[in-house]
């Protein structure tokens, strides 16, 4: 039986757990309004003006959330926790629009930044990844509905801005759960100079820049008949002006070697073809050089295929450079371009072995022009809305909110993935 004190501490209990869950609900900051999710880049922001450096975005999550914190959560969705190894976001009533994001402090990305974290994901619990800048909310990477139940890898190539990385998910059921570990991020790009110049059989230029230089499937110029491959590729003809090709950020090679691999073709007289490379430290280095064979036989139509060592302490761009010529005519053509990390120089030895530069072999630099800067600058890029049909790969696998098409905000800030060379 119980008594009458019994009977008061349960009504007090019951009470302070009213106030409490009043109280909770009156201060809880939604993620949603009358529309859905708050698309608004403003909201993430708030009133923070204080800038921190990229590695404040980096957590393991293996002891706290680290600079993150619990921004928003709706009444049908829970907050996110540190637990075990990971941060979590357990499910609670599975309702569709219910939200819960953890955000990280403000952050500085002074050069494009690869975005590395592992996550998983138990239906209808989904994870979507926003970058709120100054400008724009967008999403770098899209809720997919597919059961992850062990963690797997993601990788995301952020432009140079300032902004906040939203974590968002959508909550689960109960007993279900949406996790994250592992978030990283290093200057550099992803995945590196990659190309062969042609996306589902339309051509491309990766993300390059491309200065003087042409994308075509085939030559077929009067007097110049060949140069045909699978598929498109870049060249220079009558080459008598520089031509400058300049791929997207690479991260530092640090203790393995960088391995640039590539077709080419050059054909004519007094033709060279140079690579160099030029690090974030505004140093440049000539690394390889091949010079034109007129004695070969259909040299337009025999692809040679090229490897180059690559080592830098900081984050680097790989330029190719045709030697101008008063010759009247010639062919200089680049194809399959690959970029991989090797343990060491042995794994990537030069080729051909005589491109080793020499000192006549080195090319006045031009100077870096807007379209020669090692990153942009989003806001930038944002007012000159350039028009891009294609999708890079750093949003290949990215959504778009419904406020911007991300491909034509970060056009020139990703390289594409390719494979089989020539």
């Amino acid at each position: 039986m119980a008594t009458c004190d019994h009977v008061a501490w349960r009504r007090w209990l019951y009470l302070e757990y009213l106030i409490v869950g009043i109280v909770g609900s009156l201060s809880q900051r939604p993620c949603t309004n009358n529309s859905g999710f708050i698309e608004t880049s403003s909201y993430f922001l708030g009133n923070d003006t204080e800038v921190y450096p990229v590695q404040y975005g980096d957590c393991s999550f293996g002891q706290s959330l680290c600079n993150y914190t619990q921004f928003c959560t709706d009444r049908g969705a829970q907050d996110w926790r540190q637990i075990g190894d990971h941060a979590e976001c357990p499910g609670k009533f599975g309702w569709f629009d219910a939200f819960s994001v953890l955000l990280s402090p403000l952050l500085h990305i002074s050069h494009v930044t690869c975005l590395t974290f592992e996550y998983t994901q138990e239906i209808p619990g989904t994870l979507n990844v926003y970058m709120a800048t100054r400008i724009l909310l967008f999403s770098v990477m899209p809720e997919e509905v597919k059961w992850i139940p062990d963690f797997i890898s993601h990788k995301i190539e952020l432009p140079n801005t300032t902004g906040k990385l939203a974590f968002r998910a959508r909550s689960a059921n109960v007993n279900h759960k949406v996790q994250l570990r592992g978030v990283k991020l290093q200057t550099g790009s992803c995945t590196g100079p990659e190309c062969l110049f042609e996306d589902e059989n339309t051509l491309s230029t990766c993300g390059w820049t491309l200065d003087n230089w042409s994308i075509t499937l085939e030559l077929l110029p009067e007097n110049v008949r060949g140069a045909v491959s699978t598929g498109y590729f870049v060249y220079v003809i009558h080459p008598t002006i520089k031509a400058t090709m300049t791929t997207t950020l690479v991260q530092s090679t640090g203790s393995q070697t960088g391995c640039l691999e590539f077709s080419y073709i050059i054909c004519g007289s007094e033709l060279r073809l140079l690579v160099s490379i030029q690090s974030l430290d505004g140093n440049r280095r000539e690394v390889w050089v091949v010079s034109s064979n007129t004695s070969a036989v259909n040299c337009l139509q025999t692809w040679q295929q090229a490897a180059v060592p690559l080592s830098s302490s900081t984050a680097f761009t790989v330029m190719f450079e045709n030697v101008p010529t008063d010759n009247s005519w010639g062919v200089v053509a680049v194809d399959s371009v690959r970029y991989t990390t090797q343990p060491s120089p042995s794994a990537c030895p030069l080729a051909p072995q005589h491109a080793l530069p020499r000192d006549d072999d080195v090319i006045w630099s031009l100077p870096l022009s807007s379209t020669h800067r090692l990153s942009g600058d989003i806001s930038t890029v944002t007012e000159s809305a350039v028009d891009n049909p294609r999708t890079t790969v750093a949003f290949r696998q990215s959504g778009l909110s419904s406020l911007v098409d991300v491909t034509t905000v970060l056009q020139s800030q990703s390289g594409f993935s390719s494979s089989p060379s020539k």
